[in-house]
């Protein structure tokens, strides 16, 4: 598993050292948190741009290792051109040894092009620090173990390739047809071309979204949240698969939904027929009031038949008790 995440940093003056507090920054990678700062210090008076990685910051537990390769880049912000270009491969953490640290001499920046250290310049500059963590063995970590998939490059299970959006996905069909009608009949169709690997073009989806899909049906797992899961029950349903749309239901009656407006998840359930998350939605309406609240927005406009006629009746219900 590997992550690149970006922090900017600006300042006036970067050789001066009070000029720039600690910069901290909170990751997760491979299901762990871990923390990035970025420190201005001076060493017997030479300016250094020091970062500590600490990995499993909020782990009490000392039953854990994972192995890591680390690359740090410096450059300005918007820019191509690397002042630094550190590698730290093969580090091991620990709960003994969770941090790795190191000092930059300013000087192996190139301050002509990075920025202007003159006394009368007030203009700030950015240089952003690009830091790669690639996690090559983990271990202690079951629960959050991820598979990861690139659907860019053929692989051994390749036996169909998709294109969409004019660009190629590499999956196995035998795995998507196992749980979806959609799938299964597109490898009943190329069942003739034995020895070929077809290639079938996936219309009317973006090419985001549909690697969203298949990173939630392939054995990666990808969540779902707030923030997918309106696409993820489209598509779901679309494509035929139905493990989908249960992880989509599953998540929708959990907590973690709960900043999705109760009578847009009403609507789901209708449109999709999940009745369990029609019951729990129905649960969270406890008076007529609550119910009277959709009208007055724009949403009620768009709500199916179905779902008007539930809240007229919960609407009687409440007004005759």
């Amino acid at each position: 598993m590997s992550a690149t995440f970006t922090q900017d940093v600006e300042d006036k003056e970067w050789t001066t050292v009070s000029t720039t507090p600690k910069i901290e920054t909170s990751l997760k990678v491979g299901g762990v948190d871990w923390v990035f700062k970025v420190q201005k210090r001076a060493i017997e008076g030479t300016p250094h741009v020091g970062f500590t990685l600490v990995c499993g910051s909020k782990l009490k537990s000392a039953l854990w290792r994972i192995a890591a390769n680390v690359k740090l880049i410096i450059k300005k912000k918007n820019g191509t051109e690397k002042f630094v270009e550190r590698s730290y491969p093969n580090n091991e953490f620990t709960f003994a040894s969770k941090t790795l640290a190191d000092m930059i001499p300013w000087d192996e920046i190139d301050t002509t092009l990075a920025c202007s250290n003159k006394e009368n310049s007030k203009s700030p500059v950015t240089l952003s620090f690009e830091l790669q963590i690639d996690i090559t063995k983990s271990y202690g970590f079951r629960r959050r173990a991820r598979f990861e998939y690139s659907f860019f490059e053929p692989s051994y299970e390749t036996d169909m390739i998709l294109k969409v959006e004019n660009r190629e996905l590499y999956v196995n069909a035998t795995y998507l047809a196992m749980l979806s009608p959609f799938f299964r009949s597109l490898q009943s169709k190329n069942m003739s071309l034995y020895g070929e690997i077809p290639t079938e073009t996936i219309n009317d989806v973006s090419l985001e979204d549909f690697l969203e899909l298949l990173h939630v049906v392939y054995p990666s797992e990808k969540r779902v949240t707030v923030e997918n899961v309106e696409m993820l029950l489209k598509l779901g349903d679309r494509y035929n698969f139905e493990s989908v749309l249960v992880k989509c239901e599953d998540f929708l009656v959990t907590p973690k939904a709960d900043d999705i407006d109760v009578f847009t998840r009403l609507e789901w359930a209708s449109k999709y027929a999940m009745a369990d998350l029609q019951d729990h939605c129905v649960s969270k309406l406890n008076s007529a009031q609550d119910i009277g609240a959709v009208k007055k927005t724009l949403l009620y406009g768009s709500l199916s038949h179905e779902t008007r006629k539930l809240l007229l009746e919960l609407m009687l219900k409440f007004s005759n008790m």
